[in-house]
């Protein structure tokens, strides 16, 4: 513990922390656009099915 209170007293993790947290939320962003393109082609499939099936 102590050489925890040292380290925190250098300052190292909290850049750390704020580089790890802006990585994380660039990747949530990210991950939420993926799933977005995801959504659409399913519903975009799945329109292309329901009009074959009409026809």
């Amino acid at each position: 513990m102590e050489w925890m209170d040292k380290k925190r007293g250098i300052g190292i993790p909290s850049s750390f922390f704020a580089v790890a947290q802006t990585s994380f939320t660039y990747a949530l962003l990210l991950l939420m656009d993926t799933n977005n393109c995801i959504a659409s082609f399913l519903l975009r499939s799945a329109s292309l099915l329901r009009n074959v099936d009409n026809s």
